[in-house]
């Protein structure tokens, strides 16, 4: 997975991983959406990366917007970057 910075109005192409603890000696390394409660049309996704099974270790990345007009996912700027 490349991870970069994402441009306002991207699109954005998403891919599934497995959420589960690995059996293999490599880092557990996953990033995950979850909805953001009031934000339903257009839905809203908070996309966390996770190091570790451990919520405490986990990091918010930045909030995800879903467009149903074009079938797209893109980066959801917040009033606060809007100013």
């Amino acid at each position: 997975m490349t991870v970069r910075d994402i441009a306002p109005g991207e699109e954005l192409l998403i891919g599934y991983g497995p959420l589960y603890p690995r059996d293999y000696p490599h880092a557990y390394d996953a990033y995950a959406f979850h909805s953001v409660d009031g934000f339903d049309d257009p839905p809203c996704l908070a996309l966390w990366h996770w190091t570790s099974l451990e919520e405490k270790d986990s990091e918010f990345v930045c909030y995800i917007g879903y467009d149903k007009a074009t079938n797209t996912y893109s980066y959801w700027e917040t009033e606060d970057e809007a100013r």
